[in-house]
C-alpha cells in the first residue's frame, strides 16, 4: 500500500459512514517521520490528517495520522473503524487518543485530577506511580499531565478545554458544540493517550473506547461508571512471539534470496543450519525480549490472531 491507496481506503470508510465525502491527498515535497513520502489529506478543503509512505527501512508500511477535524466528519466511529480495518486488512493502531467532554466543575479539573492523582487515582495495578506536571496559565487555560511518553502505554491529560478554545479564537468565540453545552469556561476535557510502546494495541480499542478509558486508571473510570473498564495488555508470551515474528520478516527481506539459494545447494535444512549457526550465542536482544519463554506453537497461534480479530468486529 502506499499514499494513495491509504487515501482511497479512508474513502471507502467515509462513503461507508453514509456521509458521501472523499479525502484527498496534497502531495509534499518531502516525507514525514523517517518516510520517503508524505502529504496532507484533505476533506471539504480541510487537512483532516497526514500520510507518509515509501523509505528503505519503513519495510512497506503506510503511517496515517487522523486529526481532532477529521474525527469530526465522522458520523458514527464504529462504521467508520470497522471500514477502515476492512479496507486495510494489514492496519495496526499505533497512537489512540480517547477523550471524554465534561462540563461541571464539580466533577472534572485539572485540579480534581490531582486530588485523584495523589489518592492514587492514576496508580497502575504495579508498579510506581506515574509523574505528573502542570503547564498553562489562568488567561489561556491549564494542562495536568500524567505519565511519562514513550515509557509507558498511558498518557493522560487534563486541560481546561474551553479557555483553550478562547484563547485560540478569540473571546467571543462560540461553542462548537452549540450554546446547550454549556459555557465555554466550564469545558474541561480529559484525555487518554494510548500507544504502541508497550505492545500492539487491540484491534477493537475504538470500538470499545469506553472501556478502555476506563481500564486505564481508577480516575478515568469515575468519570464513565456506565463503561465496564478494560485493560490493555499483552501476555510477556505473546509479546515476546510479535517480537520474534518481526525479527523472522526481518531476516526474510535482508537475507532470504540468500538462504533461498543456500538451501537448494545444501538441499539439508537442518546441515545448512548448523552451519550459519556454528559458535554463535543467543540473540542478547531476542533474549531480553523474552524469545526463551516462546515455543513454535505460540509464533503459529498470533499469526492467527489478526484474522480472528478480523472476523470478531464484522
Amino acid at each position: 500500500m502506499d499514499g494513495p491507496a491509504a487515501v482511497e481506503a479512508l474513502a471507502r470508510a467515509f462513503r461507508a459512514d453514509l456521509l458521501g465525502l472523499e479525502p484527498e491527498l496534497d502531495k509534499a515535497p518531502r516525507g514525514w517521520k523517517g518516510f520517503a513520502h508524505s502529504g496532507e489529506v484533505k476533506l471539504a478543503g480541510q487537512t483532516i490528517g497526514q500520510v507518509a509512505w515509501g523509505g528503505a527501512g519503513q519495510g512497506g508500511w503506510v503511517r496515517v495520522s487522523i486529526n481532532g477535524t477529521g474525527c469530526g466528519f465522522v458520523a458514527d466511529m464504529d462504521t467508520f473503524s470497522r471500514s477502515v480495518i476492512e479496507a486495510a486488512p494489514e492496519v495496526e493502531h499505533v497512537r489512540v487518543d480517547l477523550a471524554h467532554d465534561c462540563n461541571d466543575r464539580t466533577v472534572l479539573t485539572p485540579g480534581i485530577a490531582d486530588e485523584a492523582w495523589q489518592v492514587g487515582g492514576f496508580n497502575p495495578p504495579n508498579g510506581p506511580r506515574p509523574k505528573r506536571d502542570w503547564k498553562g496559565s489562568n488567561e489561556g487555560g491549564w494542562t495536568y499531565y500524567v505519565g511519562t511518553r514513550g515509557v509507558s502505554r498511558n498518557f493522560w491529560r487534563v486541560y481546561e478545554k474551553g479557555m483553550k478554545w478562547v484563547g485560540d479564537h478569540g473571546i467571543d468565540a462560540v461553542h462548537p458544540l452549540g450554546a446547550q453545552a454549556g459555557a465555554l469556561e466550564d469545558w474541561v476535557r480529559a484525555e487518554l493517550e494510548l500507544t504502541n510502546s508497550a505492545g500492539p494495541l487491540p484491534l477493537d480499542v475504538i470500538q470499545r473506547r469506553h472501556e478502555y478509558f476506563a481500564g486505564s486508571c481508577p480516575f478515568f473510570a469515575s468519570l464513565v461508571p456506565e463503561s465496564e473498564p478494560r485493560r490493555c495488555m499483552v501476555d510477556p508470551v505473546d509479546r515476546a512471539a510479535l517480537s520474534l515474528i518481526q525479527g523472522l520478516d526481518n531476516l526474510r527481506k535482508q537475507y532470504g534470496p540468500a538462504l533461498h539459494t543456500l538451501r537448494h545447494v545444501f538441499g539439508d535444512d537442518r546441515q545448512l543450519l548448523d552451519l550459519i549457526t556454528y559458535a554463535c550465542d543467543h540473540s542478547p536482544r531476542l533474549v531480553a525480549g523474552g524469545a526463551l519463554l516462546v515455543a513454535g506453537e505460540d509464533v503459529e497461534r498470533l499469526k492467527l490472531t489478526r484474522a480472528v480479530q478480523m472476523l470478531s468486529l464484522k
